[in-house]
């Protein structure tokens, strides 16, 4: 998959992935369990939405 910076992908549990860059980049890596609902992202913030 190719994107602009500041992508941000989820992938389903259990899935292979696999990285790669045309170019030097960052990318980070996180894990946990899935969230219960819907989330809004604003600067530094986040919060819930029910």
């Amino acid at each position: 998959m190719h994107g602009p910076a500041g992508l941000l992908l989820v992938f389903r549990a259990g899935g292979r992935i696999h990285v790669a860059a045309a170019e030097p980049a960052r990318v980070m890596a996180r894990r946990g369990v899935p969230m219960d609902g819907s989330r809004c992202v604003w600067w530094n913030s986040m919060s819930s939405l029910r």
